[in-house]
């Protein structure tokens, strides 16, 4: 079974056990974590609220572009000192989810490597808070 396809039934699995709807779930991913998330969120038939992305990319621009269902919030973070995941892939990212008129904020952190620097984990609780709450 592919790795979206399970995610996605965790997930549901997740909001029926707590009684939630998809409107109150929020995901977060750091470099392949983001990658999958930004995959499985967008093309949830059910939207989720929001997504949080540190040092990741879009694996497959196509692919994405022909099944978005979903238009969550985003928030992308990004080190402009990785080696690990291009800071390119943050302005890629960018510029493909305004095309589809996606909501998309992002933050490119002078000399951060692939990491979640502090200033990044307080902003990315920010946005939680101020979407979830």
């Amino acid at each position: 079974m592919q790795l979206k396809k399970k995610l996605n039934i965790y997930l549901d699995q997740i909001l029926n056990n707590f009684n939630l709807n998809s409107i109150n779930l929020a995901l977060v991913g750091f470099s392949q974590g983001c990658m999958i998330i930004l995959q499985t969120a967008l093309k949830r038939k059910n939207q989720i609220n929001c997504l949080i992305g540190y040092s990741g990319k879009i694996i497959n621009k196509k692919h994405l572009s022909d099944k978005i269902f979903s238009k969550p919030k985003m928030f992308l973070m990004h080190g402009d000192q990785d080696t690990i995941v291009s800071p390119s892939y943050l302005l890629e990212a960018k510029e493909f989810f305004l095309r589809y008129d996606l909501k998309v904020r992002t933050k490119l952190f002078k000399n951060c490597e692939h990491k979640i620097s502090v200033e990044g984990a307080s902003l990315g609780l920010g946005f939680l808070r101020k979407n979830l709450l």
